[in-house]
């Protein structure tokens, strides 16, 4: 259900929505929001749209202001630990988690450059750790960019390592982070 709420004078529908809606919206939205950024590989973020076969299904929570789309998030549930994203891209450290399935993992949050620093990605960040816990998960990961390890560690992940930098965006520092639920 589609909740109003208003940040900064300025008010935004918050709201989890099932594949396919909007996945068109989100797609552009996470190429738009990119785009500029320094640390990219440009030739990827040249495309209009950034959809994975992981988003088929996944969860995805978006933010809208006036029906269009300003801030997305993803979380998926995983039952096998190779099935994580980015898992693959730690430096061959050895993780005791195997006892901790299923995990969740919150990815492709974004945030268009207009609406940044508002707080709609720890917004974002809370509703889908609330999400996971609910739903079971044993262990939450998370791999976000420097800028986003603090707000993370504010809601108990912590930093288990930093990350082969992906190939979208191969100058920038991304980490690989883990809440254990119970």
């Amino acid at each position: 259900m589609p909740q109003r709420f208003k940040l900064v004078d300025q008010d935004f529908i918050l709201e989890k929505i099932e594949y396919p809606d909007r996945i068109d919206e989100i797609g552009a939205l996470r190429i738009n929001a990119w785009r500029e950024e320094k640390g990219i590989n440009t030739a990827f973020f040249s495309r209009s749209s950034w959809i994975e076969e992981l988003d088929q299904e996944a969860h995805h929570w978006i933010v809208t202001k006036d029906n269009v789309a300003i801030a997305s998030a993803r979380m998926s549930f995983h039952y096998s630990f190779d099935s994580i994203p980015y898992i693959d891209l730690l430096y061959g450290k050895k993780l005791d988690w195997y006892d901790r399935l299923p995990v969740a993992s919150i990815n492709r949050l974004v945030v268009s450059p207009a609406y940044r620093g508002m707080g709609l990605a720890n917004l974002l960040d809370k509703i889908r750790v609330e999400y996971a816990i609910q739903a079971g998960a044993r262990l939450i990961t998370a791999q976000p960019l420097e800028s986003r390890v603090q707000s993370l560690g504010r809601l108990g992940f912590s930093l288990i390592d930093q990350l082969e930098p992906p190939f979208q965006i191969p100058e920038r520092r991304i980490y690989f982070m883990i809440k254990e639920v119970d």
